[in-house]
């Protein structure tokens, strides 16, 4: 099985909000967040459901169910075989989580523009 790499979005001024996301958490949910992560790496566009969802225009959410919370990481795939993890926020309750499922989208539709618009090769990553 071939591994994917995976990155995490920079945007211009340094920031690496999932990076920063994981580390908000606990230590025992950091080593989750981390162990999905690196799920992800391994499975590639071959993970589904429960583990992946697609949200349409190139977005995907990595799902995961921390012991308090459900946290979803999103990312985009780019190269022959990178993963690029743009944001990452934390489900609250179902009636908000349209809105934030929105919200979240389109932040990562703009990190995925950023991120194509300046990284011209994998050697850029």
């Amino acid at each position: 099985m071939s591994e994917w790499e995976i990155f995490y979005y920079k945007d211009k001024k340094g920031n690496v909000p999932v990076h920063e996301f994981v580390e908000s958490h606990r230590i025992k949910d950091q080593v989750k967040l981390f162990d999905w992560i690196e799920r992800l790496g391994k499975l590639g566009p071959k993970a589904n459901r429960p583990l992946v969802d697609y949200l349409g225009d190139n977005i995907y959410e990595l799902r995961i169910k921390l012991s308090d919370t459900e946290s979803r990481i999103l990312y985009f795939y780019i190269f022959k075989n990178c993963i690029i993890l743009t944001n990452a926020w934390n489900k609250k309750n179902k009636a908000k989580s349209k809105m934030e499922y929105n919200k979240q989208i389109e932040k990562a539709k703009k990190c995925m523009n950023d991120y194509t618009g300046r990284i011209k090769s994998k050697e850029d990553l």
